[in-house]
């Protein structure tokens, strides 16, 4: 196993107590969520699944998780089965956020040989609060072999405002050549340097899209005259916006 893996401390009474009413209302809507989609459309994955979730609520109630099941749930975060892979890595994101022992089976899945298991590590990363090893494998991810991985992985440096991966992301960039994804990374880089990104579509105007509060973006385009006229007036209201609701 990569790295050392020490369990962390045992939580107290109440921290225990909230915990188990949180195990409750998650085992309630996983429960409706397995008889109503995944036993009618994926029967075959309903065991494996039912598994990962065990060692997820053991791991959250107890405020640690041991070694075996945390295998286990790794394994499961590694499926090429979205309902389970995404599903299995996002509990493991949720656990490492209160348990920073799990970094190396974060890390294993971004280091994983099959393009889905480093999406995995990006599903997992988006379910806990930004750390040093989000900053870690967003780099890394940012030079992967898939472009699919590339894009992703600048979205989410996006949506953490990780800001000290700016030149990371520029150089990303620049060692593309196909235009498409170029410029869906540029789109990234504008994001995280301006907050907007401004595309021309040629006879047709310019697109204009702005970071949204609350995550995502809006756009708009605009002919050539209007966003001479009106463009910048209509990016800075939009960013105001953003300011307000931080």
């Amino acid at each position: 196993m990569q790295g050392a893996y020490r369990p962390g401390a045992v939580v107290g009474e109440r921290q225990l107590s909230d915990r188990l009413d949180e195990m409750n209302e998650l085992d309630q809507h996983y429960t409706k969520w397995i008889a109503e989609y995944l036993r009618p459309r994926h029967p075959d994955l309903v065991t494996a699944f039912q598994e990962a979730l065990e060692a997820y609520e053991r791991g959250k109630s107890l405020g640690r998780i041991d070694e075996e099941d945390a295998e286990r749930l790794l394994a499961h975060a590694s499926s090429p089965r979205t309902p389970l892979g995404e599903n299995a890595a996002a509990m493991l994101g949720k656990l490492y956020a209160h348990q920073p022992e799990l970094a190396p089976f974060v890390r294993r899945l971004a280091e994983g040989t099959r393009v889905h298991e480093r999406v995995n590590a990006l599903v997992a990363l988006a379910s806990c609060p930004p750390t040093q090893l989000h900053l870690d494998v967003f780099e890394r991810l940012l030079r992967d072999r898939s472009s699919r991985v590339r894009t992703l992985s600048a979205d989410r440096i996006v949506q953490h405002d990780s800001q000290q991966l700016v030149d990371a992301l520029a150089a990303a960039v620049d060692r593309v050549s196909d235009v498409v994804i170029a410029a869906e990374l540029q789109a990234s880089l504008d994001y995280l340097r301006l907050g907007f990104n401004v595309q021309s579509r040629g006879k047709d105007g310019v697109r204009v899209s702005c970071l949204r509060p609350g995550g995502g973006v809006v756009s708009r385009r605009f002919t050539h005259e209007e966003y001479a006229e009106m463009g910048q007036a209509w990016i800075a209201g939009q960013l105001e916006r953003v300011q307000v609701c931080a």
